[in-house]
């Protein structure tokens, strides 16, 4: 029986969880607002309330054009490792939460959030992320 494409849509995400395509964990976390003696923010993070251990995947970038995937800053000696992650809920707050410093702590590493976009048929959500490697 014909269940509608509305089924079939919101079916998706589940059958990628259930093929084992979402192999790691995300959690967000936000800054805490609380500051330093000095009056800078001190860096600890809180969690998202309801943005915890979501089932997710490092995806491919987009092949549609050439990328840069390493950035270097040659003043400091860093090489920035850039990402591309699904997450398997529909989470459209990461979007406004990407430019207030949210981080992503995925596979016991901590990415910064560079970017967030929540797809049209409201089951997923794809992040942009950057790691600092030393």
């Amino acid at each position: 029986m014909l269940q509608g494409i509305g089924y079939e849509i919101n079916a998706v995400v589940q059958q990628a969880v259930d093929m084992g395509l979402a192999i790691s964990l995300c959690s967000i976390y936000q800054p805490t607002g609380t500051v330093e003696a000095g009056g800078g923010p001190d860096g600890t993070m809180a969690p998202v309330a309801g943005m915890q251990n979501i089932p997710c995947m490092f995806a491919p970038m987009a092949t549609g054009r050439i990328q840069a995937t390493d950035v270097r800053a040659i003043e400091e000696i860093t090489s920035y490792r850039l990402q591309h992650v699904w997450l398997t809920q529909h989470l459209p707050a990461i979007r406004s939460g990407s430019s207030n410093g949210w981080m992503a702590y995925i596979d016991s590493e901590w990415w910064t959030i560079l970017g967030a976009e929540d797809d049209s048929q409201a089951q997923m959500t794809r992040l942009s992320v950057r790691i600092a490697q030393m």
